[in-house]
């Protein structure tokens, strides 16, 4: 049977708190929590032990060929005399492993020093006072309380929420921030349907709200991922494999030759300490010396090579694991893709083609540009715009049409508000405007188009009829299935403040549709064919929507038409066979481009 505790998000908020033995105003105690912390262990996942450079300089020494090289140096010096040899062997053993140590430190020494970085505070109540804390001594019960730009330092329960949205794209790939809601969510929903909670990991982008932590440490969905990539053992490489069984192979071989060898030399009466020498110095003979010295160096030239395109490699023989790669699986949001929205597509005036924010003129473009920059919250940086994404993409959008955004805020100050909200699905700002009052709106196409009469035109407003939104509808129905993120922007101007400002969201004028996308990387296009010409086949793998996710592999050459989109259920289901039936594979384990969410 299903606890609250097991899914936290199907079950009120108040029963929650009631599991957790905690109090919604209060918290928990501070003893409590030190009690749970005993208890749970600190908020953080398990680091690795790190290597000690004794143990880096061990594992150098583990290859059978050096195991080989270092018995072929002691058996030349000690027993053959041959001392210049045997010292000569030396050299190219202690080179070898001096390469790969400085290799292997130099890695776990830049691995340290990201696992340094200072862990964030958190917000918590505990005996109903506010209060920070490292976000270590989180515990299970505890509240915490979350606003824009705030990591959220544990897995927990909405309590309340007001305009709270957050970035999941960490967990989800969904490069959108997600609206999260107190309210309960299905039992089988899915990590990205479950909007009554707030993941470890995850950033709040906009809002405020208050959660109880339900889960800390390994307990976290972030924690249910380290521990399946803890869980997996490191296989040797396809080159460590080969070499292995060389050095097996050769060792075998000599010693069988240097046997036969002596036991010639017995059989034709030899004096037997001659003919042992000899057999001892055939098979240290057959011995390749310079091998494991000529795979080192050229190693670490691929790790060089690759440190110059800012790669860490680990371990040396991971760079010929690369270069044996068949098949890729990649992310798309944030790795195919910017994981930042751009302006796509904008339906202006007669609404009869899409255009891009650089290419849009006239009276419908500069509405375009005004609604994009007055309503709107984002704010210009040191790095540029920064706020909620859809913002972020407007304001940018707005300075490609030639449209300074701050100028435009500084002429027409805004005088009162309705943030975006969940239900609403739309945002209204007044604004002062030539001696009137300007209201505009940006939300949801279908709410916004109720709430209008008339679209923009070049010569002034035109009267919309039914047909034409029914047009207007499926226009930004057709945005959505290419994987776009679609908006609608109107405005209206008014004589005089209303008491509300809902009361004024009517008898809107429609501006323009606008399709948004994240925005694939300059360079990912170049790198997917460059891939694919080598005759790697290159899959996405994404949490994101599948039309948003069919629509980036389409364009940067990962699939073509049919493309095959699997959901995660439909994989977890499925059987191996299956898979590469769907995919298109021609042989074992291959997978054809595709893109599987």
């Amino acid at each position: 049977m299903t606890t609250r505790l097991d899914a936290p998000w199907a079950f009120p908020a108040r029963e929650v708190l009631r599991e957790l033995g905690s109090d919604r105003a209060a918290g928990i105690s501070e003893l409590e929590a030190t009690e749970r912390l005993s208890l749970n262990g600190p908020n953080r996942l398990p680091e690795h032990e790190r290597l000690r450079r004794s143990q880096i300089l061990a594992a150098q020494l583990k290859d059978p060929l050096v195991l080989l090289l270092i018995a072929a140096a002691a058996i030349s010096g000690a027993v053959l005399g041959e001392w210049i040899d045997a010292s000569v062997i030396t050299t190219i053993v202690v080179l070898n492993s001096a390469l790969g140590f400085s290799q292997h430190a130099k890695a776990e020494d830049a691995l340290a020093s990201l696992r340094r970085m200072a862990a964030p505070e958190a917000t918590v109540v505990r005996d109903g006072q506010t209060r920070e804390v490292p976000a270590t001594e989180v515990v299970p019960g505890d509240l915490i309380t979350l606003a824009a730009g705030d990591r959220v330092p544990a897995d927990a329960r909405l309590c309340e929420a007001r305009h709270l949205t957050c970035d999941e794209a960490s967990l989800t790939g969904e490069s959108l921030p997600v609206e999260k809601d107190p309210r309960p969510a299905a039992r089988d929903a899915t990590l990205a349907e479950q909007s009554s909670m707030v993941f470890a990991g995850t950033i709040a982008v906009s809002g405020r709200g208050m959660a109880a932590v339900t889960a800390t440490g390994l307990d976290t969905r972030i924690g249910a991922i380290a521990q399946l990539v803890d869980v997996q053992d490191d296989p040797p490489t396809p080159l460590q494999t080969r070499l292995s069984a060389l050095g097996r192979r050769i060792t075998l071989l000599a010693a069988a030759v240097g046997t036969a060898v002596f036991a010639i030399g017995a059989l034709r009466r030899f004096p037997a300490d001659e003919m042992f020498l000899t057999a001892v110095a055939l098979a240290v003979a057959a011995i390749p010396e310079g091998l494991p010295a000529a795979v080192t160096v050229t190693l670490a030239r691929g790790v060089q090579r690759l440190a110059e395109r800012n790669a860490l490699v680990r371990s040396l023989h991971a760079v010929e694991t690369l270069g044996s790669a068949e098949v890729i699986c990649t992310d798309k949001t944030g790795t195919l893709t910017m994981n930042r929205l751009r302006v796509d597509s904008i339906l202006l005036g007669s609404f009869e083609k899409a255009a891009d924010p650089r290419s849009i003129t006239g009276p419908c473009a500069a509405g375009f540009a005004r609604i994009a920059s007055l309503c709107n919250d984002a704010r210009l940086g040191d790095s540029g715009w920064i706020g909620d994404p859809i913002d972020v993409a407007l304001a940018s959008a707005a300075v490609e049409h030639g449209s300074d955004p701050i100028s435009l805020r500084d002429a027409h100050p805004r005088l009162d508000e309705c943030a975006f909200d969940a239900g609403r699905k739309r945002m209204t700002t007044l604004h002062a405007l030539d001696g009137g009052l300007l209201l505009a709106v940006k939300g949801a196409p279908e709410v916004v188009l109720d709430l209008s009469c008339a679209t923009a035109g070049d010569h002034g407003p035109v009267p919309l009829d039914e047909s034409e939104r029914r047009r207007l509808l499926a226009a930004a129905d057709d945005m959505a299935s290419r994987g776009l993120r679609t908006l609608a922007l109107a405005e209206r101007l008014i004589p005089v403040a209303p008491v509300a400002l809902v009361d004024a969201e009517g008898e809107l004028v429609l501006v323009a549709l606008v399709g948004m996308l994240d925005e694939p990387r300059p360079e990912a296009a170049g790198a997917v064919r460059e891939a694919q010409e080598a005759g790697i086949t290159v899959v996405m793998v994404t949490g994101d929507h599948a039309s948003a996710a069919s629509t980036i592999a389409a364009r940067l050459g990962i699939a073509r038409e049919p493309i095959s989109v699997l959901s995660g259920r439909e994989v977890h289901s499925s059987r191996e066979s299956t898979l590469r039936t769907r995919s298109g594979s021609s042989k074992r384990g291959r997978l054809r481009g595709g893109s599987w969410r």
